[in-house]
């Protein structure tokens, strides 16, 4: 299957489903977009959520190593920040192959607001000297890899639950 092959099954499926309009209908150019009218999917701006992405890139031939670093070394740490209430939730993502170019995981981070995201890295600190620093093969983070690129993120949309 080539790379484009999930997409263009999604796609597949997408234009042949009742849910979409035939091919030749008229476009009504000033209906409201679902999002507009459903309040569902209404954006909860007084408990808005901060997400922090640390794209972590592998040393070359480090890739396997540097997982097993941030499995037995942030991910513990992060775990910790969540249960003391911290962060609201944590995520490791490994990046595809089109973007292994720049990065090979993401650590995305949830907080509750900006104010707690700011509170969260002396809290972090704090929660990094209290745990055993874990080496791969005597190897630290400095050998197996690099924080690439960070950014932070906020929702402009989301279902309610």
């Amino acid at each position: 299957m080539s790379r484009y092959g999930p997409a263009l099954l999604i796609t597949g499926l997408l234009g042949s489903s009742p849910l979409m309009p035939p091919a030749d209908a008229p476009l009504n150019r000033n209906a409201a977009a679902p999002h507009a009218t459903d309040n569902s999917l209404a954006l909860n701006r007084d408990n808005a959520a901060i997400w922090a992405i640390n794209f972590v890139h592998a040393r070359p031939g480090q890739r396997a190593r540097l997982e097993r670093f941030l499995k037995a070394n942030w991910l513990p740490i992060d775990a910790l920040a969540r249960q003391r209430g911290y962060i609201r939730d944590f995520r490791l993502l490994r990046a595809d192959e089109a973007a292994r170019a720049t990065w090979d995981y993401a650590v995305v981070i949830e907080y509750e607001n900006r104010q707690a995201m700011t509170d969260f890295v002396p809290r972090y600190v704090e929660l990094a000297r209290q745990r055993p620093y874990v080496r791969i093969d005597g190897l630290g983070f400095a050998d197996l890899g690099e924080v690439a690129f960070q950014n932070v993120a906020e929702p402009i949309a989301t279902a309610r639950e």
